[in-house]
């Protein structure tokens, strides 16, 4: 298998450029396709991906959040920007959770 380095990434195992260039852009946690680009308004406050107790196949909101807080009381959310940030309960409620 052929891996690709692309910008930004470590690699993509069995892909070239051009086939990870024709992957449909789709992310599950945030019920949304994302195709070309997609305009957010404050992507540094934008959910983009966040941890789920369940199966990898999902779609919703802070509802999907695991009960049990792990990571010394705080959870892992990623944002449209590209950053991450381990964040705590009484901030949930300020982050955007819809583009």
């Amino acid at each position: 298998m052929e891996t690709t380095a692309l910008p930004g990434a470590v690699s993509a195992p069995g892909y070239t450029l051009t086939g990870l260039q024709t992957l449909p852009r789709v992310t599950t946690e945030t019920r949304c396709t994302i195709e070309g680009q997609l305009t957010v308004q404050a992507p540094a406050q934008t959910v983009l991906v966040f941890e789920i107790d369940g199966g990898w196949n999902v779609s919703g909101g802070p509802e999907l959040l695991p009960v049990k807080v792990r990571h010394g009381g705080a959870y892992v959310v990623g944002f449209a920007d590209g950053h991450v940030e381990m964040v705590r309960s009484p901030r949930l409620g300020q982050l955007r959770w819809e583009p």
